[in-house]
């Protein structure tokens, strides 16, 4: 026999044990369905189910007792009970309240300075209102050069100040306020001029922002001493003065 057929049976004998040994070992549980059960149920036709025959109950016995509830006493609330939407109702309240309280205070404010600054206007009034003073004179010149038509723009600004007058030039420099006053703020003074560039009425415009009367006062005293050229008719304008933290 060839050494190759002595292998293929020898090697066919060692897969067939191996298979052998594995049917053995290994085992291939079938699984079954359960049937369902079902429920026995006695229709009476039975003795088993009667059960043992209990005692006649004894004539004349004791009547059954009869159950009767004990009055119960319940707790009641006294007190008057709480609304969910009042609290929610006094916030509200209160919001409105205190929104009416502001708006008082805002308008007191402003109506008292506005009173403070017509008080300035009045007492500026008083003290420049015959400050004014007219006069006549004769001139000389040279007939033919020509005049000084004025600046059209009219307006400027000098140290952080500015001016506007329409039609006039500023003669000289714009003056400025004196106060001793820490503050920072600016201060609009309305301005009517004369036919001669005088300043002859001043008063408190808008913007301003600044309440201090001794400021108001110096920067209407300011306006007041400033000098324009001259013009035909009068002319209104503005002047505002920029005030600094020194």
């Amino acid at each position: 026999m060839k050494k190759p057929q002595l292998y293929g049976i020898l090697g066919s004998m060692v897969v067939c044990s191996i298979v052998l040994i594995l049917l053995f070992v290994i085992k291939m549980n079938s699984y079954t369905v359960p049937e369902e059960e079902g429920i026995m149920v006695s229709f009476g036709d039975s003795f088993e189910g009667s059960g043992i025959e209990g005692e006649a109950a004894q004539a004349g016995g004791a009547a059954p007792k009869i159950y009767q509830p004990k009055s119960q006493q319940f707790l009641t609330q006294k007190s008057p009970s709480v609304s969910l939407g009042s609290t929610t109702d006094k916030k509200e309240k209160d919001r409105l309240e205190n929104l009416r309280i502001e708006q008082e205070r805002q308008a007191s404010e402003k109506r008292q300075r506005d009173q403070e600054a017509l008080a300035i206007n009045e007492m500026v009034g008083n003290v420049f209102g015959s400050s004014a003073s007219s006069g006549s004179g004769k001139g000389s010149g040279n007939s033919d050069k020509e005049g000084f038509e004025g600046n059209p723009a009219g307006r400027g600004v000098v140290n952080g100040n500015s001016w506007s007058l329409n039609g006039r030039n500023l003669v000289g420099n714009l003056i400025t306020p004196r106060y001793e006053q820490n503050v920072e703020g600016e201060v609009t003074v309305n301005i009517r001029v004369n036919e001669n560039g005088i300043v002859e009425g001043v008063s408190i415009g808008v913007p301003t922002n600044i309440s201090d009367a001794t400021i108001l006062k110096a920067a209407l005293e300011a306006a007041k001493n400033t000098r324009f050229s001259a013009g035909k008719g009068k002319a209104t304008g503005t002047i505002t003065y920029h005030f600094r933290l020194k």
